[in-house]
């Protein structure tokens, strides 16, 4: 938006805002903390200097057209109090158009002079002339209706509309509301419920895909969220060849908006210089080499995700086809294997092999194709597997399944702090009730292992 004046102002904790240049920051940590986002909005307000004041919480992004289109709306249309569409990166609405009894969305053409309308509080367009005149209720905190009160957006929403303003809404215009614990409920009356929902028993659980269109906005956009993340990425001989299809899925689907670096562990530099890839010489091992030893690889090189907040493994034959979310970040990840939803799956039962697992003990079992956490605790992971399949190999003892068996003995030891669907372990020609993120991809395995 070159050609229009703008002006940030943030108010709350801003300490990870210290650096950023040509914002004005408004310290209150502790309003912030006591949930006093009318005062918090009006410290904003008052600081500001342009015409029209945008107020909006901290997880609102922006179309890139959206200042255009605002001027176009206001070439036609006179108005002091404006909404837009407000959308779930998945597509579906979040209390754009809403009324406040009962409490429930509407459509974009509701009639604009029902009482009943009001402004969400996360996204309110209002002219600088209004504000002045009315100002957010301070005495009202953050959801002030869990206590039987009434919150602070209805509350100025009822306010202004008595004082004889309207609540205009242009349904040409878009931000988007990026959190995906939000579902969609239709209620009998055809109106729409916005729900969230933290816990969704994991067979039943509807996974979340971003639109193509959220996708494109988040890899647009020229600064990255201040989270660094690792995929680690082992592929030897054979295996090159799904490296490209991987890395281009990757970056389309793989944590958008967040800083992706992809470590390439292969002895081929055919990668070396390619953006945001970090391109290591392994050399080729006979089967199963590659995958009995990837966790020594990774401890080995341990200093090359020195800068990394996250790391996550994926299979190097695996391709990304549905959005990956920071749902996944958690201490310690792992998937549930999808041919083993019930039951035990195989572990190694054989007493001598350090990835044992014994019939008494709790087992989900997890697949070593997708893994990862915080680089702390994968970097401990990887530590422990890499000892154990170290001394199982000087006793002669290589695990049923190789890496797997002794993931699955390290999650019995150290559970998984978010246990992920099969929607992160995909294999392609399955039909499985879940959504496809991460495709297995279907191989010749004799032919990809031959040495």
């Amino acid at each position: 938006v070159d050609d229009i004046d703008f002006e940030i102002i943030i108010a709350g904790q801003t300490k990870p805002f210290k650096d950023l240049v040509h914002v004005k920051l408004i310290a209150a940590a502790d309003e912030a903390l006591d949930g006093k986002l009318a005062l918090l909005r009006n410290k904003c307000g008052s600081a500001a200097t342009g015409d029209v004041l945008v107020f909006m919480d901290d997880d609102i992004i922006f179309a890139k057209d959206w200042c255009h289109k605002l001027e176009q709306y206001s070439w036609q249309h006179a108005w002091h109090i404006l909404g837009n569409k407000i959308l779930l990166p998945n597509g579906d609405r979040y209390w754009d158009r809403a009324l406040i009894n009962p409490h429930q969305m509407v459509p974009y053409d509701f009639d604009g002079d029902d009482p009943r309308l009001y402004q969400t509080g996360c996204f309110w367009v209002i002219k600088a002339e209004v504000f002045k005149q009315h100002k957010w209720n301070e005495s009202i905190v953050y959801y002030a209706e869990k206590n039987g009160g009434v919150n602070e957006d209805v509350e100025y929403s009822q306010r202004l509309v008595k004082a004889g303003y309207k609540l205009m809404f242009d349904p040409a215009n878009t931000v988007w509301h990026w959190d995906d614990t939000y579902r969609q409920l239709e209620l009998d009356s055809g109106a729409i419920e916005c729900v969230k929902v933290d816990v969704i028993p994991l067979v039943l659980r509807k996974e979340y895909c971003y639109t193509e269109e959220f996708i494109a906005l988040l890899n647009s956009l020229e600064t990255f969220i201040g989270i660094n993340v690792g995929l680690l990425i082992i592929a030897t001989g054979k295996y090159e060849k799904f490296v490209q299809p991987l890395l281009n899925s990757a970056r389309k689907y793989f944590l958008p908006g967040y800083r992706v670096t992809y470590f390439l562990f292969s002895d081929s530099d055919k990668w070396k210089g390619e953006e945001n890839v970090v391109n290591t010489y392994l050399a080729h091992e006979p089967f199963p080499g590659p995958t009995l030893n990837r966790y020594r690889t990774f401890h080995n090189n341990r200093l090359l995700f020195d800068k990394m907040d996250y790391l996550f493994y994926c299979d190097a034959d695996a391709l990304f086809a549905g959005t990956v979310t920071d749902y996944i970040f958690s201490d310690r990840v792992a998937v549930i294997h999808p041919a083993f939803l019930a039951g035990r799956g195989t572990p190694e039962t054989r007493p001598e092999s350090l990835a044992c697992i014994h019939p008494q003990e709790n087992l989900v079992y997890v697949s070593g194709a997708f893994n990862g956490g915080t680089k702390e605790e994968f970097l401990k992971l990887a530590e422990r597997l890499y000892q154990n399949i170290e001394k199982d190999l000087a006793n002669n003892i290589i695990a049923i399944w190789h890496d797997e068996s002794h993931l699955n003995r390290y999650f019995v030891d150290n559970p998984p702090t978010k246990i992920l669907s099969p929607s992160y372990c995909y294999p392609e020609s399955w039909s499985l009730q879940f959504e496809k993120k991460i495709l297995v991809l279907d191989k010749n395995n004799v032919e990809i292992r031959g040495n």
